[in-house]
């Protein structure tokens, strides 16, 4: 007993030389992983007549979720940030041809989730549109959908903050009024991964940089600046298209591969998004 209390006078004797400290572990001390009130939207997406499409509205330039600074992950009761969008589905052929006949109008959460219930379940091609005084206005193409009732979810729809377009104008040296209509473009694989080295291709035909339309700029990263040295999409994938009048086919091509889809229409002082898939 005398040998194991001089062994531990020892040890702590050493302990204050070498300038350590007994220490005891708190359980209390460690992390915890708190889950983000944003995980999960103030709606479920459910449809009853219809095909429902439901996602989360993304930040042009900064690829974060636009929400408010201190998000509840309740439904809006404000008018900060994504609650003062106004956020409607309808088909792709009315809105190109700028009727609300069949427009449903979204909710949407201070987390920036949004839902559409109930579009036309027949119709495969709709259009997300976006509006508000802090955004340009813009759209997302969901394209191809099931014609089926059901749902379709966690669809990224993009916010561009006003200040964005004439940032873009001022990189390729042109006016704002050329960036306040067009295509914001993201070219993907099948599985879903960005594609480098892509260029553009209109109705078929190579394009060059901000002339006459049609033209093409690419970003640096996911709708950020834009770099008029690049002639082709960086490992974002992603492109700006400034498209002609009419109706358009938007393509790509790399080496070993093109890309493309019919049906393409301008629409007024927005900002049109689409993911090019399997390209």
């Amino acid at each position: 007993m005398k040998l194991a209390t001089a062994a531990l006078a020892l040890l702590s004797g050493c302990a204050q030389i070498l300038g350590l400290e007994d220490t005891k572990f708190d359980f209390k001390d460690a992390a915890v992983d708190a889950p983000d009130i944003c995980d999960t939207p103030a709606l479920v997406c459910t449809a009853s007549t219809g095909r429902s499409a439901c996602g989360r509205l993304f930040v042009a330039g900064t690829g974060e979720p636009y929400k408010v600074a201190a998000p509840t992950g309740q439904l809006c009761t404000t008018t900060e940030g994504p609650c003062g969008l106004t956020v409607f589905g309808q088909s792709k052929a009315t809105y190109f041809a700028g009727t609300s006949l069949d427009r449903v109008m979204g909710q949407v959460d201070d987390c920036g989730h949004y839902t559409i219930a109930d579009l036309d379940s027949t119709v495969a091609d709709v259009a997300i549109g976006i509006s508000g005084n802090e955004v340009v206005a813009s759209g997302r193409l969901l394209l191809d959908r099931p014609t089926t009732q059901g749902t379709d979810e966690d669809v990224e729809a993009l916010v561009v903050p006003i200040a964005s377009p004439p940032a873009w104008a001022d990189q390729l040296g042109i006016a704002p009024t050329s960036v306040e209509t067009g295509y914001l473009v993201k070219y993907i694989t099948a599985m879903g991964a960005p594609v480098p080295m892509e260029e553009v291709r209109i109705s078929g035909a190579a394009v060059g940089g901000p002339k006459l339309a049609p033209w093409a700029a690419y970003f640096t990263g996911s709708f950020d600046a834009l770099d008029q040295t690049l002639t082709a999409t960086t490992t974002a994938g992603t492109a700006f298209i400034g498209p002609p009048p009419g109706t358009f086919r938007i393509g790509g091509f790399h080496v070993g591969k093109t890309c493309g889809r019919d049906g393409f229409e301008l629409v007024n002082n927005t900002l049109v998004y689409v993911v090019m898939k399997d390209c």
